[in-house]
């Protein structure tokens, strides 16, 4: 099987190549401290790298299908998968063992996110359907429809009180998390919206798409303020720099 790289920008390290993985890398995320970060993978598995070292500490094994995301929780000692087994894992750093399996898509988990006070979860799927879940007790909160094909990427704002997903039928949505209800839908893009990324204070979002093209939307009024050219393929990922002034 041909061997896929984990490749990131380590600061004071220039590109740094990590090797494990075998199969195609469809995550990365860093922990809040900086020091580890994690990856999951169509080799069905999730690694977790320390960043000083470039060495992988713990491999996470369980789902059947591919890992399409993977996300560290609020204080990095847990960390979620989320899989097209259409589950959802949730793991202890501390033993790389999953404690609580989430089970109630009926597509592809393609994105999951936890809440800043990390007390629920949100995952997108394939199924069109977005799910709020406690976290403790693993029990569904409700379920997010209105989107017209997959869900591609989903966000938590930093308050918790509402989130943005973003999908294959070209729109964004924002939601009311504790009314379940679409606030603004998003339209703009010409094809399936890949990735969203959220400012800090929740006034700005970036969106990235198979347009090619990522556009700047004013969250409040669901304006798009910018739209960015340049990319000659689809865009799968975006973000925004922690003062809000890059994506």
């Amino acid at each position: 099987m041909l061997a896929f790289l984990v490749v990131l920008a380590v600061p004071n390290a220039g590109n740094t190549t990590f090797n494990g993985h075998v199969s195609i890398v469809n995550s990365v995320a860093f922990s809040s401290n900086g020091n580890l970060a994690l990856s999951g993978s169509w080799d069905w598995t999730m690694r977790l790298w320390d960043l000083s070292t470039h060495k992988p500490i713990r491999k996470f094994k369980d789902h059947t299908l591919s890992v399409n995301d993977a996300v560290f929780s609020p204080d990095s000692k847990m960390v979620l998968s989320a899989s097209a087994d259409a589950t959802l894992k949730l793991w202890k750093i501390s033993d790389g063992k999953p404690f609580r399996t989430f089970k109630g898509h009926t597509g592809m988990v393609t994105a999951a996110a936890f809440a800043p006070n990390g007390k629920f979860i949100l995952s997108g799927s394939t199924d069109k359907s977005l799910i709020l879940w406690d976290l403790e007790s693993g029990a569904i909160i409700r379920r997010l429809l209105g989107h017209r094909g997959p869900v591609l990427a989903a966000v938590i704002s930093s308050d918790g009180s509402s989130a943005i997903s973003s999908s294959y039928d070209g729109t964004l949505r924002r939601w009311n998390l504790n009314s379940g209800q679409t606030e603004t839908i998003f339209e703009g893009h010409r094809f399936n919206v890949n990735d969203v990324a959220l400012s800090i204070n929740g006034e700005i979002m970036v969106s990235g798409s198979v347009d090619e093209t990522v556009r700047i939307w004013d969250v409040a009024t669901g304006r798009i303020l910018k739209t960015l050219y340049g990319h000659k393929g689809f865009v799968a990922s975006v973000a925004i720099s922690s003062d809000g002034k890059r994506a």
